[in-house]
């Protein structure tokens, strides 16, 4: 944690005391020996107590997908941010799974996230803002991608059922 403490206070030195610092950080890496939601916890704690202005909660990695298997296919990583978002007193960001309206607009007003972040929607289909404003937004429809190499997805963890 020492290097991010360090990277954020070098920044504050050299910023202007309303620049808006965040950082995106992994609830956890969903792997026995990586950085795990405890870990990310205290991160977010100490984050916020020097001053933090808002943090973005996304999660695990390429290999380790088991996240996906406690989600309802969207807000991946809901619960450890609504845990975080009211244990501090600055913005809680989800990012992860959120592909519909419906959902965004459910995070931020139902669950007590403050934002929500969704990439996907928006690179795949840059009038989805323009279409959310106008109630014309239908949502995103992955489909299921793999290599077809059953051992590289099995290592993936897309083993023959979609992930998205």
């Amino acid at each position: 944690m020492r290097i991010l403490v360090e990277i954020y206070q070098g920044i504050r030195q050299v910023t202007k005391s309303n620049f808006i610092v965040g950082i995106k950080l992994n609830s956890s890496d969903f792997s026995s020996e990586g950085f795990s939601e405890d870990d990310s916890y205290r991160v977010i704690v100490k984050m916020s107590n020097l001053g933090i202005d808002f943090i973005e909660i996304s999660g695990g990695n390429y290999e380790r997908t088991n996240f996906l298997e406690n989600s309802n296919g969207e807000a991946f990583f809901l619960n450890f941010s609504k845990k975080s978002q009211v244990s501090v007193n600055i913005p809680i960001m989800l990012t992860g799974g959120l592909s519909s309206q419906e959902a965004m607009e459910n995070v931020v007003t139902n669950e007590g996230i403050a934002m929500v972040g969704s990439v996907r929607p928006f690179v795949l289909n840059p009038n989805s803002p323009e279409k959310m404003l106008s109630g014309i937004f239908e949502g995103l429809k992955l489909p299921h991608l793999t290599t077809g190499v059953k051992v590289i997805d099995n290592k993936l963890g897309h083993g023959g059922s979609s992930i998205l």
